[in-house]
């Protein structure tokens, strides 16, 4: 199901371009990773993949829960 994902990701410029990666290099295929079950290759490939999605998973919440 996730395996078409990795046809459409998007190129990093800083990388492509200047040569060295940025501060969001990982950032995809880390969570490619992460959805194919495989969390400590995506910790490693994007050590913070796990306080975004914590922190994404508190935007949700609040968007979608007014007291």
């Amino acid at each position: 199901m996730f395996l078409d994902l990795e046809d459409y990701m998007l190129p990093c410029l800083s990388k492509k371009f200047l040569g060295f990666d940025c501060l969001g290099c990982g950032l995809q295929r880390a969570i490619i990773a992460f959805l194919h079950g495989d969390f400590v290759t995506a910790f490693k490939m994007y050590p913070a993949i796990y306080s975004l999605l914590l922190f994404g998973g508190f935007i949700l919440v609040n968007f979608f829960y007014k007291p």
